[in-house]
């Protein structure tokens, strides 16, 4: 990254490749990605770059690498250097010779970054709202079970039960929210949940979805989105994201999550 070495950072992608930056489209493909880390190191000079890995999580045949980073950089048009930092989800499939291939990459910050939001670097790049393609459909047993814990989940932010919204979580499950530090467990998750939505409008539709599932058990991977809008007396809007999802399968059999990490496409 301090290098802008684009050749070796898109060796690394698989053809499908999915990049899915806080505030920006996803990024879909590897020419795609290769395209949204070019269009970045022309916008800006990276000076320091450190990802600290946290843990990895095996879902089948695939490694989910979970981390912290920190940047520091001088935008092109800028004189003063500025620092970020967030946390990371890099996801790895390996091959048929043993060879592991970037299939998905995610962040988000642990602030609220103005300049990093309000960018127009990226506005002309291929990207999509995963929101408005179309999700994984019910034809199996554990895509089933995704669609519950959605639908479940919309139902909760709807109805205005923000109580309700943390019975999805394991216990140990740690939630990468926007712009915030990490919640380590249900309790806390719950305690976040309910002051992060205690001054929400009432919305008039929510739609969370899978786009890609992954595994079986006891961890299932999904590549998920979520659209909400809104109308009140004094604002009305919509809001449009995107996330990365571990599930865990409880003896029980049923699924909760375990692992989340949410970024905005806007």
């Amino acid at each position: 990254m301090v290098s802008e070495d684009l050749p070796t950072i898109s060796a690394a992608f698989g053809q499908d490749v999915w990049i899915m930056p806080e505030y920006q489209k996803t990024m879909i493909g590897s020419e795609h990605a290769a395209l949204y880390y070019k269009t970045l190191f022309d916008g800006i000079d990276i000076t320091h770059f450190d990802k600290a890995l946290t843990e990895t999580i095996p879902v089948d045949a695939l490694k989910i690498d979970i981390g912290e980073f920190t940047l520091r950089y001088t935008a092109a048009d800028a004189t003063e250097a500025k620092e970020i930092s967030g946390h990371y989800v890099d996801v790895w499939q390996e091959s048929a010779s043993g060879d592991y291939t970037l299939l998905a990459q995610a962040w988000n910050f642990d602030s609220v970054y103005p300049e990093v939001r309000e960018t127009n670097m990226f506005d002309t790049l291929p990207g999509v709202h995963l929101a408005f393609t179309p999700s994984v459909p019910i034809d199996t047993g554990v895509a089933f079970d995704h669609l519950a814990v959605d639908l479940d989940n919309d139902a909760a932010m709807i109805r205005q039960q923000p109580d309700l919204l943390h019975y999805v979580y394991a216990e140990d499950a740690v939630m990468y929210p926007h712009d915030s530090e990490p919640e380590v467990g249900r309790e806390a998750i719950k305690d976040f949940l309910e002051g992060y939505t205690s001054g929400w409008p009432s919305f008039d539709f929510i739609k969370a979805a899978s786009h890609r599932i992954e595994g079986t058990s006891p961890y299932v991977l999904s590549l998920i989105s979520y659209n909400l809008r809104w109308d009140s007396l004094d604002t009305s809007g919509v809001s449009i994201g995107k996330g990365i999802r571990i599930m865990k399968r409880n003896k029980d059999g049923s699924l909760r999550t375990y692992r989340i990490i949410s970024m905005h496409d806007q």
